[in-house]
């Protein structure tokens, strides 16, 4: 298996990964904030990586980076709204 690959690979567990303690945190019984933080952080993270890397590194194109501002978004406003729903 190559580097690139390896690297791919590992990139997709990250994002189940952040995505299942998401889900479980928001699922459960007792909502886990601190999942939702926690997968929100990491998908916040992997988002803004794999913005710099594909869009604004090689040549900056606005549409691809907005689009991603906007998930973005979304991932640090999803615990701030589930703590609103479950104080």
């Amino acid at each position: 298996m190559k580097n690139s690959q390896r690297i791919v690979f590992l990139a997709g567990l990250v994002e189940l990964f952040a995505s299942f303690l998401i889900l479980r945190g928001v699922w459960s019984t007792t909502m886990s904030l601190k999942d939702v933080k926690f997968g929100s952080a990491i998908l916040a993270v992997f988002t803004v990586l794999a913005t710099l890397i594909f869009y604004v590194i090689p040549g900056f194109r606005p549409y691809p980076v907005l689009s991603n501002l906007t998930a973005l978004s979304g991932l640090l406003l999803l615990p701030l709204v589930c703590e609103l729903r479950h104080p």
